[in-house]
């Protein structure tokens, strides 16, 4: 995954400061609403990477749902670290990430994308016992390879993010051991660019967004496994 910014990250090109101050008479409220708008961008970016370095085609996107109203995050996750307890204990050790979603009423449900080792996934409503759990594999409609599986769980990551409820909490939950992904900056990321030929690449997704103090970030992401294995 690239990132290309319009500004050096993180500084004033003109006075060097860790952070762009607002100008005199700019609007506090316009400041700190674009520092929530760029830590969100960020937020789901970093959260596509994480899912895209740990999980892949043939893994499976689980919903849970709760059949009462359960309105509350402590409660939600409480039942849902029992319900990965039972599950590890029917299936083996595994991991996990996911994101919480609202319904209307405002009860939580989950979305959750996992490695468990399922033939099917019809023994895993039985085992919640609170509502309905829906399963499927991660591949495209006619079977194949997925590139962007981050793409399963994104949507949901900023769908309520202004909830209060979320107030002080990480907007996703994952299981202990997730391999983070791998940084490369400034000469060393360019260098790795000019190696695996990227820039000559068709990249399975990109996008852009304006950052309060980085201008325009672009983001590409490419399929490693279509390069050429003698690149690395």
């Amino acid at each position: 995954m690239v990132y290309e910014y319009e500004h050096s990250f993180g500084f004033d090109e003109q006075t060097g400061n860790r952070r762009v101050r607002p100008k005199r008479g700019e609007s506090k409220a316009s400041d700190i609403s674009g520092k929530r708008s760029d830590n969100l961008s960020r937020a789901r970016n970093d959260f596509r990477r994480l899912v895209n370095t740990n999980f892949y085609t043939g893994n499976w996107f689980i919903t849970v749902t709760f059949r009462d109203n359960v309105t509350d995050i402590d409660e939600a996750m409480e039942a849902w670290r029992i319900y990965v307890k039972a599950l590890k204990k029917r299936y083996g050790d595994f991991k996990y990430i996911g994101v919480r979603e609202f319904q209307k009423r405002g009860a939580i449900h989950f979305h959750v994308i996992a490695d468990i080792d399922l033939s099917t996934g019809n023994e895993l409503g039985i085992i919640w016992g609170h509502g309905y759990v829906t399963c499927e594999r991660i591949t495209d409609r006619k079977g194949h390879g997925v590139d962007n599986v981050g793409a399963y769980l994104i949507k949901y990551l900023s769908k309520d993010a202004a909830d209060p409820r979320l107030k002080g909490k990480k907007a996703y939950f994952a299981s202990r051991g997730l391999d983070r992904p791998h940084t490369f900056r400034g000469s060393e990321a360019l260098d790795l660019l000019e190696r695996l030929q990227l820039e000559r690449k068709q990249p399975v997704w990109a996008n852009e967004y304006e950052g309060k103090y980085t201008g325009i970030v672009k983001y590409r992401e490419y399929n490693l496994d279509r390069l050429d294995k003698n690149l690395f």
